[in-house]
């Protein structure tokens, strides 16, 4: 079960908590390898819904490399989301480039690429 605070900070679109509270799951040695993979999709749900896709497929590729098998609830994430989580999986198991998300412009992928730097994120993290 992850913390409370991590689907309520998410039910209440406030997706820099969710991507704090779920690098504080990552990082905990108590979590466990299912606690983490959930922490690492709503992270790649919450990066999406911010308007970035490149670090929500980095999130994603993360949850699938510990938990190929993992499927998203189709009630509870945005179908263009679960379309997106689909084609990291298929790329991964193709063993193809990264997923390159469709109608971004460059220069809002580079705000968000620069998000990374700015506070605690996924990126760099030894998972």
């Amino acid at each position: 079960v992850l913390p409370p605070g991590i689907m309520r900070a998410y039910q209440r679109f406030r997706y820099d908590e969710v991507i704090s509270l779920a690098q504080r799951v990552l990082l905990d040695q108590n979590a466990s390898p299912g606690q983490q993979v959930r922490a690492l999709v709503l992270a790649g749900a919450a990066w999406y819904l911010k308007g970035c896709p490149d670090n929500a497929v980095e999130a994603f590729q993360k949850a699938l490399a510990r938990e190929p098998s993992i499927r998203l609830n189709e009630d509870v994430f945005p179908r263009e989301m679960l379309r997106l989580f689909e084609e990291t999986r298929n790329a991964a198991r193709n063993s193809m480039a990264p997923v390159q998300p469709q109608g971004r412009e460059i220069a809002h992928i580079s705000q968000c690429a620069s998000l990374y730097k700015q506070g605690p994120t996924l990126k760099g993290e030894k998972l």
